[in-house]
């Protein structure tokens, strides 16, 4: 749960000045000082003369960590993105179907960990990480449910009028076993969905089922298939100045 998201309504619909506006209201929404935080937004919705987004947000300290093990193994990341972004591209290719209805709640199971993100036409609305996965869940469900149903009613809190219409779930574990559970206690049509379309898998993973894996493909399939600029990139400020010089260099070069 490194990651935070909250959503803002703010008085604009130009991307200069709603980038001012969310900077200067994350000062207020993070529960550290804006200097100490890697963020990005995205937009949700406009309707006059105002605009509804998302701010996403999390520590320094956390992702130069990351950024740091990254450059010991010779890498170098362009992008930087919450899992919850990786499920919403794989929702998008191979979740979505005639029998979802959105907003559609999708609940990624992964080993360890657990992503909630609502999603409306192509968009993510809403979006929270758990740091249980599939082996708590199997234990008891009930910890799952209780978070579906606080993640619910923080989308009504944040967003009036929004109220989800299903939920798809997808990732690994005895999922139809708990679809029933589900469906009784938020009280919505749950849909099981897995799978990649029409992506090859190497021979050894395609033949596994889900309930063999011991991990999730969900967000590294979504990310595979994504496009890179539309995705929340929590990339430093420097970094990605250094990435844009790096590119002008390699265009002087070819000229």
């Amino acid at each position: 749960e490194q990651t935070l998201t909250r959503t803002l309504t703010l008085p604009s619909t130009h991307r200069d000045e709603l980038d001012s506006m969310i900077r200067l209201a994350a000062k207020a929404q993070l529960p550290y000082p804006p200097e100490q935080a890697a963020l990005d937004w995205t937009l949700i919705a406009s309707q006059a003369g105002s605009s509804l987004v998302q701010l996403v947000a999390c520590q320094r300290e956390w992702v130069d960590r990351h950024l740091g093990l990254l450059r010991q193994a010779g890498l170098r990341a362009d992008v930087l993105t919450p899992s919850s972004w990786g499920v919403a591209a794989w929702y998008q290719r191979f979740g979505a179907s005639p029998l979802v209805q959105e907003p559609a709640m999708v609940v990624h199971i992964d080993a360890e960990r657990t992503d909630l993100v609502l999603m409306r036409q192509g968009r993510v609305v809403f979006s929270r990480n758990l740091n249980q996965g599939a082996g708590e869940w199997s234990a008891s469900l009930e910890p799952l449910l209780q978070d579906i149903e606080r993640s619910l009613t923080s989308v009504r809190k944040e967003l009036p009028g929004m109220e989800a219409a299903s939920m798809v779930c997808t990732g690994i574990g005895p999922l139809e076993a708990w679809r029933g559970t589900m469906e009784q206690r938020v009280g919505l049509p749950v849909v099981v969905r897995q799978g990649y379309g029409d992506l090859a898998l190497p021979t050894r993973i395609a033949g596994e089922s889900s309930g063999q894996r011991q991990d999730s493909l969900v967000v590294a399939m979504g990310l595979a298939v994504s496009d890179v600029s539309l995705l929340i990139n929590l990339l430093p400020s420097e970094a990605r100045e250094a990435k844009r010089q790096r590119r002008r260099i390699r265009e002087l070069a070819l000229t």
